[in-house]
């Protein structure tokens, strides 16, 4: 395995659902590796699990952060800015399915088209005005 110090680097990790998550083992690495974390949770539902991971990394950030809602989108930006300054990792790991369809066809092609489409634009189409980006978005 191929070490790496992110010391002084900053990730923002969205999508950390539970322990079975791939956001939650990136998230793992990237504070392993040195980096000043935060991690995210979309909802109050989803808050105390993602809470309880996060304990067990010292010093990470987490704040709620729905990347359907403008306005949370833009909190975080704001405090991560006003924390860090800059932010050189940004991992987006978001998914979810309509609720308003029957559970039959929530995995349907157009579902995951629309639900895709939703997370893209949720923080790739806003980081413009989002936290200034050390890196690339990708």
């Amino acid at each position: 395995m191929v070490t790496i110090d992110l010391t002084g680097r900053h990730a923002l990790v969205l999508g950390v659902a539970n322990h079975r998550s791939l956001s939650w083992a990136i998230a793992q690495q990237l504070h392993a590796a040195g980096a000043t974390l935060c991690i995210t949770y979309p909802n109050e539902r989803m808050k105390d699990g993602v809470l309880e991971l996060a304990d067990k990394l010292p010093g990470v950030l987490t704040l709620e952060c729905d990347v359907t809602i403008d306005a949370q989108v833009d909190a975080v930006a704001g405090m991560l800015t006003e924390r860090w300054g800059s932010l050189e990792m940004l991992s987006h790991g978001v998914a979810f399915a309509i609720r308003s369809l029957p559970r039959r066809r929530r995995s349907s092609r157009m579902n995951v088209v629309s639900s895709t489409t939703e997370n893209q634009v949720g923080m790739t189409g806003r980081n413009s005005s989002a936290v200034k980006v050390g890196g690339a978005v990708e």
